[in-house]
């Protein structure tokens, strides 16, 4: 579960200005004792998608938290928030007054959590520092308000848009790492085919382009099988990757990998965050994802 946010989103409805503030530098961390609540690496890298969404309601912030699915498409669960020191703000959940440094346990099998936070003292900024505990791990962020325009911004570690090399277990390591990258490009026919793309509208195909590297040589692996994962619907879309390097029907291209998904009729706008996933005969695993900019991973569009 990650926050969509990639530096600050601020809302304004004078005199209040709604701010948040999410860190994408952790990794997987256990959250108290419950230890099978955290998932594989593999379900976990990238870290999943949290839907935040504040709405100013008076002098107050109605806040919603909500996780999506993992990378392979199965539920992730909301395991609680963590909540900071409180300054100058008052947190309602579920009717109760939470305490400043509380932990709130989410109920079995919830995926979401709404709280109101409100100024103790009127007139002034508040901040309401919190960890979301989901079953990747944990994500510090906060909610808060400044006074007319003034915005609180404190300071954040900068966030990294590049997936580092890493194996299905989640991290790299030398020697049996697959390499891999790649691209997506627009699918024939048309006057555009084969030109790179990040948006596509219903109906379009879209086309995903992958090389697979051997780590100690540096050279092809030509027995790799790649899968593309792409979290659209209830159960996400998973496509295996045809090499084309023995390709009798088109010109043999050695290292290249490629699969075709169309974009459904009716599909909604939507950004895709899809991640790629090989494994080859030495069994050596690698993923990959395009940087994590809205605009330069999959968009639906009307």
């Amino acid at each position: 579960m990650k926050l969509s946010l990639h530096a600050f989103v601020a809302f304004l409805v004078l005199p209040l200005v709604v701010l948040i503030i999410s860190s994408q530098t952790m990794s997987p961390v256990q959250a108290q004792s419950d230890t099978s609540a955290i998932m594989a690496a593999t379900e976990c890298t990238p870290h999943p998608q949290v839907q935040t969404a504040p709405a100013p309601s008076g002098g107050a912030l109605q806040v919603h938290i909500e996780a999506t699915p993992l990378n392979t498409s199965q539920p992730n669960l909301l395991r609680g928030v963590r909540f900071g020191t409180f300054q100058n703000a008052q947190v309602t959940l579920n009717g109760q007054l939470i305490a400043s440094g509380a932990t709130f346990t989410a109920l079995a099998g919830s995926n979401a959590v709404d709280f109101t936070v409100e100024r103790a003292l009127p007139g002034q900024a508040m901040t309401v520092p919190l960890t979301i505990l989901d079953g990747c791990g944990e994500w510090p962020t906060f909610v808060g308000a400044g006074t007319d325009a003034q915005v609180v911004r404190p300071a954040v570690a900068p966030q990294p848009v590049v997936l580092l090399p890493s194996s299905d277990r989640g991290h790299y390591a030398p020697g049996n790492t697959l390499i891999l990258y790649g691209d997506m490009v627009v699918g024939a026919p048309g006057p555009t085919t084969c030109k790179l793309e990040s948006r596509f509208r219903p109906g379009q195909g879209v086309v995903f382009r992958m090389t697979a590297l051997n780590p100690a040589e540096g050279t092809f692996d030509e027995t790799a099988q790649l899968e593309v994962r792409i979290p659209y619907g209830p159960d996400g879309v998973n496509l295996k990757m045809d090499y084309r390097g023995d390709d009798t029907d088109r010109a043999p291209r050695p290292g290249f990998w490629t699969v075709r998904w169309n974009v459904p009729l009716g599909a909604q706008p939507q950004t895709l965050r899809f991640t790629v996933h090989a494994t080859d005969a030495q069994g050596r695993t690698g993923t990959w994802a395009p940087f994590d900019i809205a605009s330069s991973t999959l968009q639906i569009v009307n």
